[in-house]
């Protein structure tokens, strides 16, 4: 009889089949519905999505928080760094869903971070690994992550800990207009593979000065001079490669950056970057790009912190530390990075210290900043 009620009422359809395959597409709705593990998925007239592809303390955590900005936004710093950290040491990934991962190849990784990205974009919490979901990075950096990551803290982040929990990233998730993932450990080629999957996806590619580059990982011990030769060839060579691979991709979805533009200019550049995303800069998102940029509670800057008494000195630090002989080893070794985004190499100490001689084209975006 139900079924008889269901074809009386849904009579234009064709076949009375067609009236069980809705009622089960019901059922399964609110069955999915009711379930804290649902899988909800996303429509390019609904959210945009952006990804900032950076290199570690190249300020790109400065312009993560400036797109944090918005009223609804979704943003997510570095949820690959535990997955590379395991993969680097060779073992396995625990996912959520209760399956392990182990890769054998560099390209069973690429494809992994792929998938990982593609979940937190989509807001499929299921199948990502443990460890990004109970990263303390949600509690720290992400402001819409913090009631999740609160959450969690009382279950002492145990596996029932995000079964309890996941919702409240759901919450904020599906509904967000604006997703942002940070991140540093992927290439152009990753992103490639990213937007095969995510069409609409956009992509930040943020470059900053190497000597800036290298004199903050020095400073906050994540390197060290020894090792300069290979570190900033390395640094170099990637940010050229991507640079070049960017240019042969959609200029609609890749937008490149100089980082010590953002810093000089960074309500204009915020702008820029809002109208990229195809969103405007509210003056409530205007007001929090300020704060980041004019933090004048802080006595002092600290090297981890986003928000800055000055965005412009922080970014010239570099210039004021760093040894002229090291300056000239990066610039030997960066030349064809230079060329590509307007860098000047150092010809003596008193070009280094004299902030009024810049060490960069001045090459600005159009518009006003």
């Amino acid at each position: 009889m139900r079924c008889v009620r269901c074809w009386a009422r849904y009579r234009f359809l064709v076949y009375p089949i067609s009236c069980w395959i809705l009622m089960a597409a019901t059922a399964y709705t609110v069955y999915n519905m009711a379930g804290r593990q649902t899988v909800p998925r996303t429509t390019q007239s609904h959210t945009t999505m952006v990804l900032v592809v950076a290199y570690m303390r190249s300020g790109s955590s400065f312009l993560g928080d400036i797109l944090q900005q918005h009223e609804s936004s979704f943003y997510v710093y570095e949820p690959l760094k535990f997955a590379a950290d395991r993969t680097d040491n060779n073992q396995t990934i625990a996912l959520f869903n209760g399956s392990e991962r182990y890769f054998h190849t560099p390209e069973e990784k690429v494809s992994f971070f792929v998938e990982t990205l593609y979940n937190w974009f989509t807001c499929n919490f299921n199948d990502l690994d443990i460890g990004t979901l109970t990263s303390s990075y949600l509690l720290y950096y992400s402001k819409m992550t913090r009631t999740y990551s609160g959450c969690l803290r009382r279950y002492n982040h145990t596996t029932a800990g995000i079964d309890n929990c996941i919702h409240h990233l759901h919450a904020t998730c599906v509904p967000a207009k604006l997703r942002v993932i940070k991140c540093i450990r992927i290439d152009m080629d990753t992103v490639n593979l990213l937007q095969q999957r995510l069409p609409f996806l956009k992509v930040i590619h943020v470059v900053r000065d190497p000597r800036g580059v290298m004199n903050s990982r020095v400073k906050v011990k994540l390197s060290n001079w020894i090792n300069l030769d290979t570190e900033v060839t390395d640094l170099c060579s990637r940010m050229t490669n991507n640079i070049e691979m960017a240019a042969q991709m959609n200029e609609n979805y890749v937008k490149q950056i100089v980082y010590e533009l953002v810093a000089e200019h960074p309500i204009g550049m915020a702008e820029e970057l809002y109208k990229f995303a195809g969103l405007e800069l509210s003056p409530m998102a205007r007001k929090g790009v300020y704060r980041l940029s004019h933090y004048s509670p802080l006595a002092r800057d600290c090297d981890w912190c986003t928000k800055k008494s000055n965005s412009t000195k922080t970014s010239l630090l570099w210039r004021s530390q760093l040894d002229l002989e090291h300056a000239r080893t990066i610039d030997s070794h960066c030349l064809e990075l230079y060329r590509a985004m307007g860098y000047l190499a150092v010809e003596d100490v008193q070009q280094l210290r004299n902030l009024s001689i810049p060490l960069r084209l001045r090459i600005l975006p159009p518009g006003p900043l």
